[in-house]
């Protein structure tokens, strides 16, 4: 059983590593809290929130990733996508409750 424990816990680790990595190349707001993070297959998502405005938000992506392949909005919605290293990056905005919800998705 001892040696079993061990065993796991280096399995689990290095199934998940090779697409967690992915998630680096994607900058979050330095006040965004983790709400879920899936990175065990794809898609891999990652949902938190920011206190900033969803404009702020906004801005904050275009000045790191550039401007967006496309960018679909509304007064309470935005959508960017990016294509970063071969990947597509969907990054979702959604503004309630004095807070902006951000949901963060790579497909191959």
């Amino acid at each position: 059983m001892s040696k079993v424990i061990p065993f796991l816990f280096t399995a689990m680790a290095c199934a998940v590593w090779p697409s967690a990595a992915n998630f680096s190349s994607v900058p979050v707001p330095l006040d965004y809290k983790v709400i879920m993070h899936v990175d065990n297959k794809y898609p891999l998502v990652q949902t938190g929130y920011s206190a900033q405005t969803m404009s702020e938000i906004v801005t904050f992506y275009n000045q790191q990733l550039g401007k967006p392949d496309l960018n679909r909005h509304n007064t309470s919605y935005s959508t960017l996508y990016y294509s970063i290293k071969d990947q597509t990056v969907r990054i979702s905005l959604l503004e309630r409750d004095y807070k902006t919800h951000i949901a963060i998705m790579i497909t191959k």
